[in-house]
């Protein structure tokens, strides 16, 4: 620089030989100029970016008038103006030791951060409650317990504020899983959650997170029914996974089952000392072989015959799985097994069974057993049936007050007739009416009961009642000859003999209306 100069000097002479005032103005004016190039230089490289050379220059010229500035501001309390004009000449240190004093905490921390003083400007923005800024300072200082410290306590603001996701961010970052959890299940983030509790080994709050996300992701199928998705699913198993963590095995059992892995659901309920309902999961997954194991060790023997049961229905061994269940006496299912195989008589015996009798009936009847379907139409109260097969089966004393019940009367009279109760079934001959296709049948009948009992003339005024006006037919021939042997019973012989021969003229041979009309007209005739 000073050779720089001389030579600078040496070429003024040069120009200027004769006048030292014009020497002496161009020195002058050289100056000027210098000083305004230093001072556009300065102020072009602004505070920081100084060049060494300028720095110099600065420092030579105004650094220490810029420090007396600075000390006045603070005498003043103006620290952050002070600190700002320290920092403007490179003064760093004595910047920072302003903003400090003056309690000017931001631009403290910002100017250690400049400065790569990264634990210096942590501990600062922990004062201001950046807790976060702190933390990832701390972390470039590789001070990663402090910046743990910092998440921590950035989370917990966070969550304070009801910033939960924010909070959920900074407890992962401060490596606090289950805090993370926490605050992403309040932000309504269960799978996320559920990864983290996991991570915490908090299994029992992991399950019900990924059961929570398996919940939100049944859909309605055509707005009626639920189907689950595949990530559904995925979720179920997850979950169950974490209740299995957690040795809560029923729980891993149902969303196993869910998940539609029903051999991990059987071993969860195993686990869980149910090897009953384990037996049943495999029987609902029709595993039947699976199934019979988990009976017996359930020390179930019905449950595994029921299996074995299932397993021949399944194989359409359908009279084997007929007897399996009548020997589980899960009689329905036998009765309409063993009537699909055409054995209607077992079918019958598994229906009376279950107490359906009125199935049991009709497959009696299917297998002629007149007498044990009469019993069931009884017990179902088919009164009308009960008294028909009774019948068949040549029971009367039973049918006749079943015909009774069911307001059959003339049945009833005729079965009260045939076991020797005829004033029973005289009353029953009279309630029939007589729009009833029997009324004739049972008015002769009751003509003939009146007959046997000595009431001739009561039996007369019955069979007149209904043959009056009438002539004599095949249909109504029986009530024509009862009248006659009525009215030869009590003397009206003519009246019997006119009728014999009506009788006659109809059916020659019917019963012994010629012997008794001959014998009438044998008595007719005079004696010699």
């Amino acid at each position: 620089m000073p050779e720089l100069l001389e030579k600078f000097y040496r070429w003024l002479s040069s120009l200027v030989t004769g006048d030292p005032a014009i020497f002496a103005f161009i020195i002058t004016a050289s100056a000027v100029i210098i000083v305004l190039f230093l001072k556009g230089a300065i102020s072009r490289a602004g505070p920081g970016r100084r060049s060494p050379a300028v720095s110099r220059r600065l420092n030579f010229f105004q650094k220490r008038k810029v420090i007396r500035q600075a000390e006045y501001l603070m005498d003043d309390g103006d620290y952050r103006q002070a600190g700002a004009l320290l920092d403007s000449v490179g003064a760093f240190e004595l910047s920072l030791q302003a903003y400090l004093k003056g309690n000017e905490l931001a631009s403290a921390a910002s100017l250690a951060e400049k400065l790569q003083r990264y634990n210096q400007a942590a501990s600062i923005f922990a004062k201001l409650k950046e807790y976060d800024r702190a933390a990832a300072l701390y972390e470039k200082s590789d001070d990663h317990g402090a910046a743990r410290e910092m998440y921590i306590s950035a989370a917990e603001k966070a969550a304070k504020a009801g910033k939960n996701y924010v909070a959920a961010e900074m407890y992962v970052k401060g490596d606090e899983p289950g805090r993370a959890g926490e605050m992403y299940e309040k932000a309504g983030d269960p799978e996320k959650a559920a990864v983290l509790f996991e991570q915490a080994k908090e299994y029992e709050k992991a399950a019900s997170a990924y059961e929570t996300v398996y919940a939100q992701s049944l859909t309605r199928d055509f707005g009626t029914s639920l189907s689950m998705t595949k990530k559904g699913r995925e979720a179920a198993t997850k979950g169950a996974r974490a209740f299995e963590m957690a040795s809560n095995y029923k729980s891993a059992a149902r969303l196993y089952k869910v998940a539609g892995d029903v051999v991990r659901a059987s071993e969860m309920l195993s686990r869980a000392g149910d090897d009953e309902g384990a037996a049943e999961i495999l029987l609902e997954a029709k595993r039947y072989d699976d199934a019979v194991q988990a009976f017996h060790r359930a020390e179930d023997v019905k449950g595994a015959t029921k299996a074995l049961a299932l397993k021949a229905l399944d194989s359409e061994k359908l009279d084997e799985a007929a007897q399996l269940f009548e020997k589980i006496e899960d009689h329905i299912q036998a009765a309409a097994l063993y009537e699909r195989v055409g054995k209607t008589l077992d079918a019958g015996r598994m229906f009376e069974a279950a107490g359906e009798h009125a199935s049991a009936a009709s497959m009696f009847v299917a297998a002629d057993e007149w007498e044990r379907a009469a019993e069931n139409y009884e017990k179902a109260g088919a009164n009308e049936h009960a008294a028909e097969y009774y019948a068949k089966a040549g029971n009367l004393r039973k049918a006749a007050p079943l015909f009774e019940a069911a307001e059959q009367f003339f049945e009833a009279g005729e079965a009260y007739v045939q076991v020797g109760k005829e004033d029973e079934a005289m009353s029953m001959f009279q309630r029939v009416r007589p729009a009833s296709e029997n009324y004739v049948r049972a008015s002769n009948l009751l003509g003939q009961l009146f007959a046997d009992k000595g009431r001739h003339n009561l039996a007369i005024k019955k069979f007149l009642e209904i043959t009056s006006n009438k002539s004599v037919t095949l249909d109504n021939i029986d009530v024509f000859y009862n009248l006659s042997r009525a009215y030869e019973k009590t003397g009206q012989l003519a009246n019997a003999r006119a009728l014999y021969e009506k009788v006659i003229l109809v059916d020659f041979n019917y019963k012994d209306a010629n012997a008794r009309l001959a014998a009438l007209e044998k008595k007719e005739q005079p004696r010699s």
